[in-house]
């Protein structure tokens, strides 16, 4: 069952899998992650965004904090969903972060996104 949720969210490319078949960088809509539970989310807005709202769960990193920081936050044995305000400053960690060997996946349409979907 989850492999044909994850077939269906993520189609397979050479971007999304390493040559020994890891799960490496990819894109999910805000609306996708009710199908994860217990899921590492990651808001890289800074800290009045945060506070002004939130994907429910998230935990606020700043993008400058947790680029320079990273090993601090994050480890490789876990997959981290991050997102921004619009998807355009999570692409560019999550593709610094999938570089580095972390399991990411960028939350494209952002917190716009998700607002938009749960309007509440």
């Amino acid at each position: 069952m989850i492999s044909l949720v994850m077939n269906k969210l993520f189609k397979k490319s050479p971007s999304t899998y390493n040559v020994l078949g890891d799960f490496m960088y990819k894109n999910i809509k805000a609306k996708d992650l009710e199908l994860f539970n217990n899921a590492h989310i990651i808001d890289i807005r800074d800290k009045q965004k945060y506070n002004n709202g939130h994907i429910m769960n998230a935990n606020n990193i700043f993008f400058n904090d947790l680029l320079i920081n990273y090993k601090k936050y994050l480890s490789k044995n876990d997959r981290y969903y991050i997102y921004c305000q619009k998807g355009n400053q999570s692409k560019l960690i999550c593709k610094i972060l999938d570089n580095l060997g972390y399991s990411v996946v960028n939350i494209s349409d952002g917190y716009q996104g998700w607002k938009s979907d749960y309007k509440y």
